[in-house]
């Protein structure tokens, strides 16, 4: 079983399209479902942080930013 470790660059891809979400989607749909998949220690701050800016600066509605935060944390 190989081990992948996905940062917060990665993850908030399948949360926010950006500029190369196409390519992360494709990355992890080619690792299988026989893997591991690591995170670092602040991925989740990271990420929340992505979703504030998002909320603050380019007018995503805070409570979809909010559904996204609840769906981090159930990973």
């Amino acid at each position: 079983m190989n081990t992948y470790l996905l940062d917060a660059s990665i993850l908030i891809q399948y949360f926010i399209a950006q500029s190369h979400t196409e390519h992360v989607e494709a990355l992890i749909d080619r690792l299988g479902v026989d893997v591991t998949i690591t995170l670092p220690e602040f991925c989740f701050v990271e990420c929340t942080n992505v979703l504030w800016k998002q909320v603050r600066f380019n007018g995503v509605q805070p409570s979809i930013a909010a559904s996204h935060v609840a769906n981090l944390l159930k990973i």
